[in-house]
């Protein structure tokens, strides 16, 4: 039998859930729109304090047909273990399409917190989470238009409000921004561009106008390089046919 080091007395969820659930986690609490939350790393200091035999563990991220991923984690105290699940999300609580290894990276941490706080610790942070959010059901169906194949993300693009939009100079700056950066391996430049954007007032949107504006990049690009390949081609020609109009000449000539 293990011995709870709070009580110590035989541990059990109840001896665990009475400790990290009476402490006041409001001093550590962060404020992001009208979303309050417990940073992980005060999170996982205060369970330390308390149980430093605690472990953590992630299983594979699950990938929907919508592009959108899950991400799992698991906490163990003793021989207790809790396992909670969460959605990688912008800053809105809106789910993102084929996120990137950052914001997977905040969701596991951000998934971790609420595993621990199936323990007791911070749990009062989650109240009224489930309640029906219309305004966040129509954001959902929005990414998951635009994760459809066939240009319907351009659908649901026009049908997302002008005040979540960027205007098509920021699209066509971080487009740029990020091609050079992935042509000259720039990661440290790329990390920089992908947290501004996930700092934008709606990143999901944003991702989507900036994609799409690369696409547009990319298509010129190659359309200017095809045009000069035909241009080469059609010099060629001509210098071909100077030569041979020359040597016929000489033939003529001889």
């Amino acid at each position: 039998m293990e011995v709870d080091p709070n009580t110590n007395t035989v541990m059990s969820a109840e001896t665990i859930w009475n400790t990290l659930s009476a402490i006041d986690t409001s001093q550590s609490h962060k404020q992001k729109g009208k979303f309050s939350y417990l940073p992980w790393i005060h999170a996982w200091r205060i369970m330390m304090q308390h149980y430093p035999m605690a472990q953590y563990t992630y299983a594979p991220e699950t990938k929907e047909s919508n592009g959108t991923v899950m991400s799992y984690c698991a906490v163990t105290i003793g021989s207790i273990t809790r396992e909670m699940w969460l959605p990688v999300m912008d800053n809105r609580m809106n789910s993102i399409a084929n996120p990137t290894t950052r914001q997977i990276q905040d969701a596991r941490m951000r998934c971790l917190v609420k595993c621990v706080a199936m323990f007791g610790l911070g749990l009062h942070i989650y109240d009224g989470e489930e309640l029906p959010d219309a305004a966040r059901d129509k954001k959902e169906a929005q990414i998951i238009e635009a994760a459809k194949p066939k240009g319907v993300a351009a659908d649901a693009l026009e049908q997302t409000p002008d005040e979540f939009k960027i205007d098509d100079n920021t699209a066509s700056a971080y487009a740029s921004g990020i091609s050079e950066a992935i042509e000259n391996q720039d990661n440290q430049g790329y990390q920089q561009l992908m947290y501004e954007i996930r700092e934008m007032k709606d990143p999901g949107t944003a991702q989507i106008q900036i994609g799409k504006m690369m696409l547009a990049q990319e298509r010129q690009a190659w359309d200017e390089l095809e045009k000069r390949i035909a241009e080469k081609k059609a010099e060629e020609a001509t210098v071909d046919d100077a030569v041979a109009e020359i040597a016929e000449a000489k033939k003529v000539s001889a």
